[in-house]
């Protein structure tokens, strides 16, 4: 009989399932290849982030900067009697309110300054008008029990809040003291919520 072949072909089968049972539990080159990929995509994902995050942070920064340069021009190169104030939209737009067009060369100014679109609108008032009518309405607010005064540049108006008691009483004097156009008047009533108290359990504070 031909025992040594058979042991050397026994042994031979025993080494290649030993081999087979190792090399499956090694961690595949490409599984790891693929592993550090993930690693460097995530953190140059995140990078990404926090580049658009920056940004977008030092787009906004220069953009409010560049609205605030335009409305200290128009707050003293525009007459006071003329000017209505201004805000940025919501879709980013400066917006600045006037009761008369500028001259050619002051919007040709405001337009050279800004670096985002500007819009000039008419409307009723200056914003002098509005601060002053703001200022005796906000003298009355115990006087006539009135909840809320604000002055409202984008609506180009003072609005008022009385509460529905007092509602018509209220409105009679309100329109007596002031420019009824420049005014909103409504029923309603200010609500403060209080911030709720903190429980604080002093027996851990003391442990």
């Amino acid at each position: 009989m031909k025992v040594q072949p058979i042991i050397a072909f026994s042994v031979l089968i025993m080494l290649i399932g030993l081999f087979g049972i190792v090399y499956s539990q090694m961690p595949s080159r490409y599984e790891a290849i693929d592993q550090d990929d993930a690693a460097a995509l995530s953190v140059a994902s995140t990078k990404s982030v926090h580049a658009s995050q920056e940004e977008k942070m030092k787009l906004e920064a220069e953009k409010h900067e560049n609205y605030r340069r335009l409305r200290n021009w128009a707050e003293y190169f525009i007459d006071e009697n003329i000017y209505g104030g201004s805000y940025i939209d919501e879709n980013g737009n400066f917006v600045f309110l006037l009761t008369e067009p500028l001259t050619l060369a002051q919007e040709e100014i405001m337009r050279n300054m800004a670096s985002y679109p500007l819009e000039i609108k008419l409307v009723d008032f200056s914003l002098k008008q509005l601060e002053e009518t703001a200022k005796v309405l906000h003298e009355m607010m115990n006087e006539l029990s009135l909840e809320w005064v604000m002055l409202n540049v984008k609506r180009n108006r003072v609005e008022v809040l009385i509460q529905e008691d007092h509602y018509e009483d209220s409105k009679a004097e309100i329109y007596k003291r002031v420019d009824a156009d420049q005014v909103d008047v409504k029923i309603g009533k200010m609500i403060v919520e209080h911030p709720r108290p903190v429980l604080l359990n002093l027996n851990a504070l003391n442990d």
